[in-house]
């Protein structure tokens, strides 16, 4: 038990080496994520903040758009009157099924 404790003259005891290894394997997990960070920042301004911002702007754009179509679209459909008939349908192919449970409610 004393080489756990106190080691040799030689070595460090068993728990300092312990504490010695998973310290320098969190050491290179820091350096790992540093060297991460690090590669992205430089992979980032290589392509430039004007490059990246007017991508990001070109693809709000598209969203905004787009959001906009569906927006215009679920108004008239709403406006129509379509939407109500679309739900009666729905309604009218789901009747089979919801007769089918009713029934086999009744029977249970």
């Amino acid at each position: 038990m004393k080489l756990n404790t106190e080691g040799t003259g030689a070595f460090a005891s068993f728990e300092e080496q312990a504490k010695s290894a998973t310290g320098g394997i969190g050491t290179q997990l820091q350096n790992m994520k540093t060297a991460v960070t690090r590669g992205i920042a430089n992979v980032l301004d290589a392509i430039g903040q004007d490059t990246i911002g007017k991508a990001f702007a070109g693809i709000n754009g598209v969203i905004k758009g787009v959001s906009d179509v569906v927006v215009e679209m679920v108004k008239r459909v709403k406006e129509s009157g379509l939407g109500d008939a679309l739900e009666d349908f729905m309604n009218l192919l789901n009747w089979p099924l919801n007769q089918s449970s009713t029934t086999s409610a009744l029977h249970s």
